[in-house]
This record gives C-alpha cells, structure tokens and sequence, in this order.
C-alpha cells in the first residue's frame, strides 16, 4: 500500500509525538522511582540509626540486669551470713537464760543426796499429779482428776494451782469430797507476754512451778486440766523409772482432734511437738529447773524449753511403748465449740 506523502509525514509526526510521550511518562516514572528509593535509602538509614540505639539501649539494660542479679547474690549471702548470726547470738542468749552450768551442777548434787536414792528404792512411793487450771473447771473435774485418781497405782496425790481461776473452780473441787486432792489457787496472774503466740508457749507456767513446789511426792506426775491419764499411766511410767534408774520416763499421747481421727504421737529421743510432760513422771527432785516464762520470747514453748534444758543438764530419761494419755488441744476444741456458744 502506497502512502501519499503528506499523510506519511502525518503518521510520522504521530509515533515521534507518541514516542515523545512514553519518553516523558517513562522519565516520569523513572523520577518517581528514584524518588522511592531515596526515599526507602532514608528509612534504611534512620532504622539502621534506630537499631543501634536500640542495641546499645539493651545493651545498658543487659548491664544493669546483671549488676542487678550481682548485686541480688551479693544481699542474699549478707541475709544468710546475718541470719546465721542472729542463730548464733540466739543460742548463746539461749545458753545464758537457760543456766545449764547452774543445772548440772544441781543435777550432780541432786543424786548425791539421799531423798534422790530414795524415789527409787522406797517401796510404793508417793505420786503428785500437779494440775495447773484457769477456766476449765468442768472438764477439770470430769475428766482430768477423776484420770488421776482411777490410776492402778494408789499412792497418789492431786495439786490442783488455779492460774487466778474463778471461784467456780474452787467450788467444783470442793464437790468432789476427796482428801487425795488439794488446791491452791493464785492470787494474781502472771504478767503474761501480750503477743499471743508468745502467750501461748508460756500459758500456765506460774502454776505448774506453784503446784511443783506444793507436791509432796517423790515423783511428779504433770497433767492437763483438759486432758486425761489411761489407768496404768503412773503404774507404767514409774516401774521404768526406777527399773532403770531414770529420773523422767514418758510414752506415747494419744491425739484428740475434732472431727477427725485420732492420731498416736511418739518419739524417741523427745521431739518438739511429738512430746509432752502430760505423758510423763519426773523425780521430784528436778524442781530447781521450773518452767520458764522468757523461753515464750525465745520462740520455744515452755514444754519443750524444760525437756531441752533437762536434757542438756545430763537427766536420763527412758520411754514406754504405751499410749499413757488422751490429749485434747485447747486450741482446737475452743474453736470448735464457739459456734455453740455464741
């Protein structure tokens, strides 16, 4: 096909002019390109720029967190070394409040003197069960004398020392009408601790030293007001003593817990909370270590506080297998039974 040449000439203006244009549009674009990547240069940049700060931000708190772990070990070691320390000064303290120099120096004396040699050899001796009391008057009269005077073994004695109780308990004693119980009661209570738990550890110990001193038998036997002996408790208790010439022997308690089972307590030697003086008799003679009311503030029941000292003195003690008593622990059954009562 043949073109004229000015239509030809129109053609070919058209593609230069539209060559023209893509020329423009590609230059455009080529522009816009440019402009994009300097512009995602600039973001590399400023993020390159922002991760190093924030590499060297965690740096600084890798630093600090392991002079901060450092510095942790190092406090932890300061509080154990201290606490260490305070358990040292403790157990001098201890030491101290506790006289044991004093003690067996007196325990030396003791079985050098004839009463000693005589709670052993003296057929049938005399048994005190010291009782200290203050508002169980009830349970007093119905469970724990009643215990201490059904005992096979019939030469004993109950002291009864009221810890300021109320006139109720005299009166309640006074119905028993039995010679074999005696009672005294305090005047004034003992400057107790007023943190509980401290008053708790020491309840009942000017009584219980009261009661010790008022005995007259050449064993002790100690008992709760709430609790109760079994029938052979001194029998047993006081043949292995004097069979083997220990000045404490003690069995097994029987734990009384509302609603649940009961549960046998036993140790030997003696532990902490899995021994008790209710299930034990002591030769009279050992009254020069009395029960101490400062072993509360030593964070040492006063129970324990004795047995410790004792042990430490050099007293031999020996055990039967047999439960000798019921224990019933105040705590408890005072706070099962205030539902009741309120």
């Amino acid at each position: 096909m043949s073109w004229h040449p000015l239509r030809r000439a129109r053609h070919i203006r058209w593609r230069a002019l539209q060559a023209l244009e893509h020329a423009q549009h590609a230059s455009a674009t080529s522009t816009r390109v440019e402009e994009r990547l300097s512009a995602l240069d600039s973001a590399i940049t400023e993020s390159a720029r922002h991760a190093a700060t924030l590499q060297q931000a965690l740096a600084q708190i890798e630093d600090r967190i392991e002079a901060h772990a450092v510095t942790q070990h190092e406090v932890h070691h300061l509080v154990a070394d201290t606490q260490r320390e305070l358990q040292r000064n403790g157990r001098v303290i201890e030491l101290i409040y506790e006289e044991e120099a004093r003690n067996v120096r007196e325990l030396d004396r003791l079985r050098r003197s004839s009463p000693y040699a005589e709670a052993f050899t003296v057929h049938e001796p005399l048994v005190s069960v010291i009782i200290p009391t203050y508002l169980q008057s009830e349970l007093l009269v119905t469970r724990a004398i009643p215990s201490a005077l059904g005992q096979t073994y019939r030469n004993v004695e109950v002291v009864v020392v009221g810890d300021g109780a109320p006139e109720s308990t005299a009166q309640a004693i006074e119905r028993l009408h039995d010679p074999r119980v005696r009672y005294v009661n305090l005047t004034v209570r003992a400057p107790y601790p007023e943190d509980r738990s401290e008053f708790w550890r020491v309840a009942g110990t000017p009584p219980w030293n009261a009661a010790w001193q008022l005995a007259q038998g050449r064993w002790i036997a100690p008992l709760n007001d709430d609790d109760s002996f079994r029938a052979e408790h001194v029998e047993l208790l006081l043949d292995a003593a004097r069979a083997q010439r220990c000045e404490v022997a003690y069995g097994a308690i029987e734990h009384h817990r509302p609603g649940a089972d009961n549960e046998v307590v036993d140790s030997w030697p003696p532990e902490s909370h899995r021994f008790g003086w209710q299930s034990a008799i002591v030769h009279a003679g050992l009254g020069f270590m009395p029960m101490q009311l400062g072993s509360g503030a030593l964070g040492v029941p006063g129970d324990w506080s004795l047995c410790r000292r004792m042990r430490r003195a050099g007293v031999r003690f020996t055990k039967v297998d047999e439960v000798v008593v019921d224990y019933f622990p105040s705590l408890l059954w005072e706070r099962e039974q205030a539902p009741e009562q309120s």
